[in-house]
């Protein structure tokens, strides 16, 4: 496999995770330091970015990398995705902390797709594909099994007020 073709699965990899474990970032910036890209491979990293759409993915992933670990990214790379999203300093734009520790601000996945059709996909994609959690907890026979679409929508929904809202009045209110 091509090395950018390589960097671009771990980039799409620890996005599609959204960075929860510092070994994707480690494993990362170790790619990085092996592989020793030319000037060349990233032009072709970036351009297979823009043409797959995962920019942003790439954008977050180089600039948590470059934050945490110095990775020898050159600077050309970033003014060319920033270009089509946001700048590094608004990435770690998090209210100020006591921490002098730069935290990354929280990107949704649905942020991190760059079109309509690639939100839209990915939002059927989610649905049409209960995760192996939704599976677990609510077991249903083979016959019924077209109810995990809309069940994974009502779990989703559900989680989102229980985190965001602390009674079912202030839901109601938030979407008036």
């Amino acid at each position: 496999m091509p090395k950018e073709n390589e960097l671009l699965f771990l980039l799409t990899h620890g996005s599609k995770h959204r960075w929860e474990k510092m070994s994707y970032l480690l494993d990362l910036h170790q790619f990085i330091l092996w592989a020793n890209f030319s000037q060349q491979d990233w032009e072709r990293m970036i351009e297979k970015a823009f043409c797959f759409g995962w920019n942003r993915f790439c954008l977050l992933g180089l600039a948590l990398s470059k934050n945490y670990y110095k990775s020898p990214i050159p600077e050309p790379v970033f003014d060319i995705l920033e270009k089509s999203w946001i700048t590094r300093e608004e990435i770690f734009s998090v209210s100020k902390r006591s921490s002098s520790f730069p935290l990354p601000r929280h990107f949704t996945l649905l942020e991190l797709f760059d079109s309509k059709k690639h939100k839209f996909f990915f939002i059927l994609k989610s649905l049409r594909f209960p995760s192996s959690e939704i599976v677990k907890t609510y077991r249903l026979p083979f016959f019924l099994s077209f109810l995990y679409i809309p069940l994974s929508a009502f779990v989703a929904i559900r989680g989102w007020i229980q985190k965001n809202c602390s009674s079912l009045r202030e839901f109601i209110r938030r979407i008036q």
